[in-house]
C-alpha cells in the first residue's frame, strides 16, 4: 500500500519454540545415550534442539542462548565428567535462568552417575580446583548443581537391571506427555478451536486403515495453519516420522498445483494409515488433490469469541470497564472475526495508556477500509509462510 493514509497502524508479532533442548558433555555422551534419545524423541515428532559443534573455549554462542529460551522443555544429561566443561556449566545456570524468567520445564537426568554427587558437588562435580577469578561464577554453578539435582527427574545405571534402550523410551515417553499436557494448555488461549479440531479429527478417520487426504480451506489470517498445528500436535505421537512407516503430514499453504504433484502425487506413495493434512486459500486447488467432501471450511469467530480474543490481547487478564467494552465490540465488529488481526489488534490498542488514546488508535484503524486490512494481513502470513 502506497498512501501513508491507508498503511495498516500495527505490526504482527512473531514467536517461533522448540519442543526440547538437550544439555550434554559431548565427549561423555554425544555418540551414545544422547544420540539414542535424540533419534526417539524424533520419531515421537518431537522438534529437539542439539547442538551439533564440539565445545571450544568457555563462551557459548548467542544462538545457543537463544534456543534454551525457545524450548519448552530442557533435558539436562549429567553424565561423569559434565561438571568439567565450563560451557556445560554455563548453560545449566542460563536453563534455571530460563525457568525461572519463561517457566520451562527442566528435567535432569542423571546418566550413571549418582545424584547426591552432583547435589553435594563431590567426585568429578567437586569444583574447587576452579581459578579464583572465576570465584563469583563458582558460586552460581554450585547453587544451579544443587538445585537441578533436587528436582524429579530420572536415573540410569546399569545395577538396575534394565536396558538402556528401555530407559530412554521411558524418558521420551514422559516428555511426550509434558509435552501434550502443554499443548492442551496453549488451547484454552485459542478461542473456538475446540470444536474444529474434532471436525477435522473425524474427516481424518484416524482409526480406519488406508491413506486419508484432508484440506483446510479459508482466507489469510482466519487460522488455517493453526487449526493443522494444534491438529497435528495432538495425534503426532501415533505416527512415525521415518520412511516405511505410517505418518502424519501437514503440507501449509500450498498455493500451486506443482506443489501438490510433487508433495502428494498419488496416495500410493504413502504407506497404510497415513494421514495428510493440506491447507491453502484456494478450494479449487485443494479439489484436485482431496475429495470435496473432506474439506473443511475456516470460518471466522463468532462475535463473543471475537471479543474474548481481542480482549484477551488488548487487556491481557484485566477485566474492561463498560465504556472499553462498548469500544471493543467496535472494534470487533469492523474486523469481522479474523483471529489474527483480532491478536495483532489487540496488541496495538494495549499500548494505549487511557481512553483518548484508544480513540485516536480507533480512527487510525477506521481510516483504513476493511478489504485492505484483510488484504494486509493475508500478505502478511504469506510472508512468514
Amino acid at each position: 500500500m502506497n498512501s501513508s493514509s491507508s498503511s495498516v497502524p500495527f505490526s504482527a508479532p512473531l514467536q517461533e519454540k522448540y519442543d526440547v533442548f538437550l544439555s550434554f558433555r559431548g565427549e561423555d555422551t554425544r555418540d551414545t545415550f544422547t544420540s539414542h534419545l535424540h533419534k526417539d524423541l524424533l520419531r515421537k515428532n518431537i522438534d529437539t534442539y542439539i547442538d551439533r559443534r564440539l565445545e571450544r573455549g568457555d563462551e557459548i554462542a548467542p544462538a545457543l542462548l537463544k534456543a534454551i529460551e525457545r524450548s519448552k522443555i530442557a533435558l539436562v544429561i549429567f553424565s561423569e565428567d559434565y561438571a568439567s566443561s565450563t560451557w556445560c556449566l554455563k548453560e545449566l545456570v542460563h536453563i534455571l535462568g530460563s525457568k525461572k524468567s519463561h517457566g520451562q520445564i527442566v528435567i535432569p537426568i542423571f546418566y550413571r552417575i549418582d545424584p547426591s554427587h552432583v547435589r553435594k558437588q563431590q567426585g568429578t562435580y567437586a569444583l574447587e580446583d576452579r581459578p579464583l577469578k572465576r570465584r563469583d561464577e563458582v558460586a552460581n554453578w554450585r547453587a544451579a548443581l544443587e538445585e537441578a539435582a533436587n528436582m524429579s527427574g530420572f536415573h540410569y545405571s546399569s545395577k538396575t537391571g534394565r536396558t538402556e534402550a528401555d530407559f530412554v523410551e521411558e524418558v521420551a515417553q514422559d516428555v511426550l506427555t509434558k509435552l501434550n499436557r502443554e499443548s492442551s494448555n496453549d488451547l484454552k488461549g485459542l478461542f473456538g478451536i475446540q470444536r474444529k479440531i474434532e471436525k477435522i479429527e473425524s474427516l481424518l478417520c484416524l482409526d480406519s486403515p488406508g491413506v486419508c487426504c484432508v484440506g483446510i480451506w479459508g482466507m489469510g489470517g482466519i487460522g488455517k495453519t493453526t487449526l493443522a498445528d494444534a491438529v497435528f500436535h495432538r495425534h503426532s505421537s501415533k505416527f512415525e516420522a521415518r520412511a516405511s512407516y505410517k505418518a502424519l503430514i501437514v503440507l501449509d499453504d500450498v498455493n500451486a498445483r506443482k506443489q501438490l504433484e510433487y508433495l502428494v502425487g498419488d496416495h500410493d506413495r504413502f504407506c497404510q494409515g497415513s494421514r495428510i493434512i493440506i491447507t491453502a486459500r484456494d478450494k479449487g486447488l485443494l479439489e484436485q488433490k482431496v475429495d470435496p467432501a473432506k474439506i473443511f471450511s475456516v470460518e471466522g469467530l463468532g462475535p463473543e469469541e471475537a471479543l474474548e480474543l481481542f480482549q484477551s490481547h488488548a487487556f491481557g487478564n484485566k477485566s474492561p470497564t463498560a465504556d472499553y467494552t462498548e469500544l471493543s465490540r467496535e472494534v470487533v465488529d469492523y474486523i469481522k472475526g479474523i483471529p489474527l488481526a483480532l491478536k495483532v489488534m489487540g496488541s496495538s490498542f494495549h499500548r494505549c495508556k487511557s481512553k483518548q488514546e484508544w480513540e485516536v488508535q480507533w480512527k487510525k484503524v477506521k481510516r483504513v477500509p476493511i478489504g485492505e486490512i484483510q488484504k494486509e494481513f493475508q500478505s502478511e502470513k504469506s510472508r512468514k509462510c
